[in-house]
Formats: structure tokens, sequence, C-alpha cells
């Protein structure tokens, strides 16, 4: 499922379309895939043809590839009907006609979908034809379903997937998942006041998006990643929810995997995964890209504040790791390199400050310290901690975390003053 929906959404990012659709449909012998976004092109032709799949090209998650030859796992027969070409991919008429001429036997290994016939997108036949349920699409993927067992893997599948993944594609966009003879799942995206929106037909959660582009400089790194993940510029992009409870935050690798982040929401990359791609492995890449999300999500803290709650930031300040084996502590070790020594808190007045130059409130409780801030002078509201930073055990539990790193490295920050100073208003 991940596979279909990956690929109609790089067809929509490489389109750059404002508005993208997706539907996916599943019946007991055969699952649809129809999508709007641009048509397939040569170089998708090349990698289909091929054994192994093609190189990303910038955000491109799975356009094709290795990906789509999952496909085969369902036991059948593959078409994909795009509005440039159609080819149909016939697992045993490819493994007998290469048989035949290389003089195999008939039970011999070979090769399921090496060889396509081609298909005419504008036939009658063609699920894109003007009459078709699918005539609004660019591209239609159909594969039928011999394994007994496999459609109701992928009912759970589409019962499971996440409206999350919307968050990082480039338009407003609706998935459509539905199963035969059950109410569909009506996955959206939109823009809203800088907010990703994204909806799963009950609730609505508001998110902020942060992207950057990094290059990966070492060689190390560069030799670790794999023909899945290489690529000149590495995308990264951070998700976080506004409002509602704290959860721990995920790495993605363009679906959700089991390796929590130990940050606020999440992190998509393209990790390094192990075999079954649930879990983030060691190694330079990773630690590369950890690097490199370091800096996108420091640069980025200041940008969760606001007028309603100037402390967000401190709400996504790592969590300190269980074990100091655990694959996100590059990640989290260098996140604290930065926040420490980074104009990320706000003082009184709103305004971010280096934690060096801020002192915390005697008494660590947001409404009296709100009433305080009613009476301090100018020069005690500009070196004091802004009264939202204490809204939460978890906050203050996390500026006891920076007061502890910060130490670790031989700085100091977010002194506490004596009573009567606080008292006073000044500082």
């Amino acid at each position: 499922m991940y596979e279909l929906v990956q690929n109609a959404a790089d067809a929509i990012l490489e389109a750059a379309e404002s508005q993208g659709r997706i539907h996916v449909f599943l019946s007991p012998h055969r699952l649809e895939a129809a999508n709007t976004g641009a048509a397939l092109d040569e170089p998708g032709i090349v990698a289909l043809l091929n054994a192994r799949s093609s190189p990303k090209r910038g955000n491109q998650i799975g356009r094709f590839g290795i990906g789509f030859k999952s496909l085969l796992k369902l036991g059948g027969r593959v078409d994909l009907t795009s509005r440039s070409v159609g080819l149909r991919f016939d697992p045993e008429a490819c493994r007998d006609r290469i048989r035949g001429h290389l003089g195999l036997a008939k039970n011999a290994p070979a090769p399921g979908m090496r060889l396509a016939e081609v298909l005419d997108p504008a036939a009658e036949s063609s699920p894109l034809f003007s009459t078709s349920r699918w005539s609004w699409a660019t591209t239609v993927v159909s594969a039928e379903i011999s394994d007994d067992a496999a459609f109701d893997r992928l009912s759970q599948e589409i019962a499971d997937f996440p409206a999350e993944f919307l968050l990082f594609l480039p338009s407003a966009i609706s998935l459509k998942l539905e199963v035969e003879g059950a109410a569909p799942r009506l996955l959206t995206k939109r823009f809203e006041d800088g907010f990703a929106v994204v909806g799963d037909g009950t609730n609505e959660a508001r998110w902020k998006v942060f992207e950057a582009s990094a290059k990966v400089e070492s060689q190390a790194a560069r030799s670790d990643a794999t023909h899945i993940q290489a690529r000149e510029q590495v995308p990264l992009s951070w998700a976080v929810p506004v409002g509602g409870r704290e959860q721990a935050g995920r790495f993605w690798a363009f679906f959700p995997t089991e390796t929590q982040s130990r940050t606020s929401g999440i992190l998509n990359a393209p990790w390094k995964l192990n075999s079954d791609r649930t879990n983030l492995i060691r190694g330079p890449w990773n630690e590369a890209i950890m690097q490199a999300a370091a800096d996108l999500i420091s640069g980025s803290l200041n940008a969760l504040s606001t007028p309603e709650d100037c402390g967000a930031a401190v709400s996504a300040f790592p969590r300190q790791p269980e074990r100091q084996d655990e694959i996100a502590v590059p990640l989290v070790r260098s996140l604290w390199d930065k926040i420490v020594s980074s104009e990320v808190l706000p003082d009184v007045n709103g305004i971010p400050r280096n934690p060096s130059k801020l002192v915390r409130h005697f008494v660590e409780n947001t409404e009296i310290c709100r009433s305080w801030a009613n009476l301090a002078g100018a020069d005690a509201r500009e070196s004091y901690l802004h009264p939202d930073c204490y809204s939460s055990e978890a906050r203050v539990s996390r500026l006891k975390a920076l007061v502890e790193e910060a130490r670790r490295r031989d700085m100091q920050v977010l002194a506490k003053p004596p009573a009567d100073e606080w008292l006073s208003g000044s500082y």
C-alpha cells in the first residue's frame, strides 16, 4: 500500500501540482491506485524494466523502482497505464518467454517483471478512457491479487494508513482509501495561515512543517548510503503538531518507522533502514543526516512560538535517551550542542535570547510569573524567562535538562537569583 501511494505522491510532486488527488481501491481480486500528476516518462520506463530501483531525484520517494516491483507479491498481473504509455507486466508470461529464449526448463527460476507488453492508454479498454471511473487521473496502477491472505492484509493497511503521510507532500492533496463494500477513508491536507491542516474525516490536526536540503560532504557517509538513499541533496522535513497532547517523536523514511527520535513530531528523511524497513540502523550515513537535522530543528524552534504560547519551543527540546546506545543519541547530542548556545528561549517580552543571558524565576509557576511580569521593570523583563516556559511539568523538566546539558559543556545557563532579587523585580 505504501509503495502505491508513494509512487502516486512522486508523480504529483514531479508535476508541481497545487492540488493533488490519489484514490486507492481494493477488492478481493484487485488493487488499483489512480493519481493526478506527471505521466510515466522514459526514465520511469527504464526503472520499471531494470532489476533495481532508479536513483531518487530531489524529494522523490519511490518513483517506480523496487517499490513497484513489490506488487509481484500479490501474485498476479500488473498494469501501469499512464497518459503517455501503458505497460503490462505478466509474471508468468515473462518467465515463459525468458525460459524459452534461453532454453531453460519449464520450472527454472526466471525474472517475472523484466519484460512488458505495451498498452494503448487511449483504447476503450483503458482505465483512463473518458467513460472510465478513473478518467480524471493521469496514471492508474492495477494489480491482480491471487494470494488469498493479501486482501485481509491490505485491508488492514488501508485502515491503518497514517494521515500524517500527507505532511511531506508540497501540495494540498486528497487521498481516498477504499475497500469494496466498506465506507472509504478520505485523508486530506490543506494549507491555512502558515499551518498544514491534516484530516482523516473525523479529526483535524494543525502542523508546522519545516524543510531543508542538506549536502552530505563526508565520504564515509556517502559510501555508507545505499542506492536507494544516495542523492546529491538530501531532503529533510520536520513536522511538529501544534497544540494537543505531547507524543513521542518518530523517524520517518517517507513512511513511519518504529525508531524514536527523542524529539517532537516527525523527522522525515531518506534514512538507511534495516532489511524489513521498520527501524533505522547505525552508520555514517544516518549520523550525517542527523547532524543536518539538528541544524534544521534548532533553526526552526523560534518559529513554533505564537502570541498565545511564547514558550512552545521548550516542548520541542529533545528528551533524554534512556540508553546511550540508542539510535537517536547522535541527533540528541548535536541538538543540545546548538540549543545551549542559540537564541531559542523567550524573555518576558517574547524576544528570543541565548539561555546564558536569561535567568529563571524563583517560583516557577506560570500564573505567578505572569503576575510578577506585570509589575517588573524593563530590565528585569529582558532578563527573566517567559512565564509560558513553565506551563507544564514536561517543560520544567526540559529546562532542567538544558541546565544539565550546558553544565556538561562547561557552560552556565538559566541561573536562578535569590528570592529578594526576584521579588524586587530587578536583576
